[in-house]
């Protein structure tokens, strides 16, 4: 199943979209599922799970106004994974009745990128056809620069490690150069794991314009999302 986590500007609260995560049947919303994605990766099954999430996160959002974003999770192996490509995509997005301007595939830093060539050419089949892109948990993970630079995503996600430790000068200065790297792509920042109203405003005053965490809405169904707290 899928249940759905705002994503909101930090300076008015307007609502951006929403992010679809995975959960098991009956799983809490704040539980982690990456043991499972890595146990379906070393198994072999990890692109097969990662489209039955994609299915489920569309379909699971059927009752969202045509327009609102939905950022939805992709790992690298299962995005350039030919059998599961763009016309696959867009024949879900057909059946949903949904536009793929509306959604935003959201791939994990934590993936190693090691053919930049089909990396780039996967991105620009998917752009090509109405899609955008944002990286994840950046800070956190792979060659964060090479990735930025392949990908010059519309969004970028920075990792709740660093909205965490915005005490620490090397945290501010990491997220001082994804603002000023934003800025010069057209891309848009969004600190995640905001989870006090120091840390929104810190965020604020680093440049970064939205936000997404427990103190700007839980993640939950839909149609019984939790306001902010």
């Amino acid at each position: 199943m899928s249940i759905y986590q705002p994503i909101v500007s930090l300076g008015d609260g307007g609502m951006i979209g929403y992010e679809a995560l995975a959960r098991p049947g009956g799983g809490a919303a704040d539980m982690s599922v990456e043991g499972m994605f890595k146990t379906a990766a070393k198994i072999g099954l990890g692109s097969e799970l990662d489209w039955f999430c994609r299915r489920a996160a569309i379909q699971g959002a059927n009752s969202l106004p045509a327009g609102t974003l939905l950022f939805v999770n992709v790992s690298i192996p299962a995005l350039l994974d030919p059998l599961h490509d763009v016309d696959q995509m867009l024949l879900l997005l057909r059946w949903a009745r949904r536009q793929p301007s509306d959604v935003v595939l959201e791939i994990s830093e934590r993936d190693a990128v090691s053919d930049l060539a089909r990396f780039r050419q996967v991105l620009s089949a998917y752009r090509e056809a109405g899609f955008r892109f944002a990286i994840d948990d950046v800070g956190e993970g792979h060659s964060t620069l090479e990735v930025l630079a392949a990908s010059t995503p519309e969004y970028i996600k920075v990792a709740r490690k660093l909205v965490e430790t915005t005490y620490d000068p090397g945290s501010r200065a990491a997220v001082s150069a994804l603002v000023a790297f934003a800025r010069t792509t057209g891309s848009v920042v969004i600190a995640e794991g905001i989870e006090t109203d120091e840390q929104a405003r810190e965020m604020r005053e680093l440049g970064v314009q939205v936000g997404q965490g427990y103190r700007l809405g839980r993640p939950g169904p839909l149609l019984k999302m939790a306001p902010a707290v």
